[in-house]
């Protein structure tokens, strides 16, 4: 009786997984342990992990026009005002059809945005590489910076997670100093923690009901950066009783390549 027989193509698949394993770890040094996956789901992956590794290897350097194809486009100098967006979502459609993409985090003129991947995207170098499922991804604030969207952000979140019960300093997209400066005092970030949960635990519920960004001032030369706050606060405690707080907030960056909460202060307010 011939075993081949016997081999089903669930047998055979998993054998080609147990070889495209081997082929990742002997040329891409990868290491895989055991896979709950069903087989046919693990060889989608496995050959989509391959062929990303053989073109990540052999990738040569191109610029986004040509790996766009070198689509025709007007210089903004030459286009109507009326024009430009159109014209920007045109592009957009074409970098979509190939996997490609831009996001802003701010709001910009459609005009700002246009010049921007006509005059310095385009001009970008990646790898010229096309993987079925791979997007080309690319953030407009990581070539111009928005220190006022970020500055103002950050000011929100701290404000939010400390008068919200929901602080947590390690979860933040915002980086926060070792030590931190409440009222002036200093305090390793792990004690100011833990202070700002003391004062939560207080009472039952804590509301952010209203934040209002009052100036905004940051100095890239100097790397400082304020951000002053007036903050409308509802406290409840066990008993159903509540207090509205009026609070004056400011809250000091440093480091303006990611900036860094260092300092807070809330006048009247102790933790």
């Amino acid at each position: 009786m011939n075993n081949d027989e016997n081999i089903t193509p669930e047998d055979e698949l998993k054998a080609e997984n147990e070889l495209l394993k081997l082929k990742l770890e002997m040329e891409h040094g990868m290491k895989h342990q055991e896979s709950s996956l069903p087989p046919e789901i693990e060889n989608q992956w496995l050959n989509h992990v391959y062929n990303f590794e053989q073109q990540w290897e052999n990738a040569k350097q191109t610029t986004v026009y040509k790996f766009l194809d070198s689509p025709p486009f007007k210089e903004i100098g030459e286009l109507k005002e009326e024009q430009v967006e159109a014209e920007l979502d045109r592009l957009f459609d074409i970098m979509t059809g190939k996997d490609m993409r831009l996001d802003m985090l701010a709001e910009y003129p459609a005009s700002v945005i246009y010049k921007f991947v006509t005059e310095e995207l385009f001009n970008a170098e990646i790898d010229d590489m096309h993987v079925e499922g791979m997007m080309h991804c690319f953030i407009y604030e990581e070539f111009h910076p928005n220190h006022k969207y970020d500055l103002e952000g950050s000011a929100q979140e701290y404000a939010d997670k400390i008068f919200s019960k929901r602080w947590n300093i390690e979860h933040s997209v915002f980086t926060v100093n070792e030590t931190i400066i409440f009222n002036g005092h200093e305090f390793p970030k792990e004690e100011f923690s833990a202070k700002v949960l003391s004062f939560q635990q207080l009472h039952q519920d804590i509301e952010l009901k209203n934040f209002n960004i009052t100036n905004l001032q940051f100095n890239l030369e100097e790397q400082r950066a304020s951000v002053e706050t007036e903050l409308d606060i509802l406290l409840k405690f066990e008993k159903g009783e509540t207090k509205e707080l009026h609070q004056k907030a400011t809250f000091y960056y440093k480091d303006s390549d990611y900036w860094t909460l260092y300092k807070i202060d809330m006048e009247g307010l102790d933790f």
